[in-house]
């Protein structure tokens, strides 16, 4: 497996991963990402795809960041537009999308309640109408185009990795500053 990838003008190696990205990866976890990273397209320095591993013992979950949803249905032939909203308050909160694609009589639409996602922690609780509709959004563009997006989940989808235990945040306290980006990794020149 290769230890590089170059997409989007971007190149990535598992050391510059375990340095800048998931100190916590090994090397087989590292060659998975840039895997998944060249499949997709994705750019793991502009946010595309987030690879979270919060110690060195648990299972690392490569998550989709909702701009590189949107970038890629942008870019697709017979996306038409999209749009998404929510309805209700409270509890009752849901977010709702819909995905305009070219051949399709009607739009795909995806209605999702906050009482499924919602972890009651972070973001979750400042922003709770701006999550579930990214939510929403994001499951509607999988749904149009899953070609596309087989098997990906953004980070307001995957509820367990928000809810790590007391143990696994004492572990992933940064010992170091993590280093700034222009340290990890250097753009050569054509």
């Amino acid at each position: 497996m290769t230890n590089e990838i170059i997409n989007n003008a971007a190149t990535i190696t598992i050391k510059e991963i375990k340095d800048c990205i998931c100190e916590h990866a090994n090397d087989k976890e590292c060659a998975l990402f840039i895997e998944l990273c060249t499949s997709l397209g994705a750019n793991p320095w502009m946010k595309d795809v987030h690879f979270i591993k919060y110690s060195k013992t648990a299972q690392p979950q490569f998550v989709i960041g909702i701009g590189f949803y949107l970038k890629a249905a942008q870019s697709h032939p017979k996306y038409r537009g999209h749009k998404s909203w929510t309805e209700n308050e409270g509890n009752n909160l849901k977010g709702c999308a819909e995905v305009y694609v070219e051949g399709y009589m009607i739009p795909i639409y995806v209605e999702v309640d906050r009482s499924e996602y919602d972890t009651k922690k972070s973001i979750w609780l400042k922003s709770p109408k701006t999550m579930i509709k990214k939510t929403a959004l994001s499951q509607a563009l999988r749904q149009a185009f899953s070609e596309l997006f087989r098997a990906t989940y953004t980070e307001e989808e995957v509820p367990e990795m928000i809810n790590i235990s007391e143990e696994q945040k004492k572990e992933t306290q940064v010992k170091e500053p993590i280093k700034p980006r222009s340290e990890c990794f250097t753009i050569e020149q054509g």
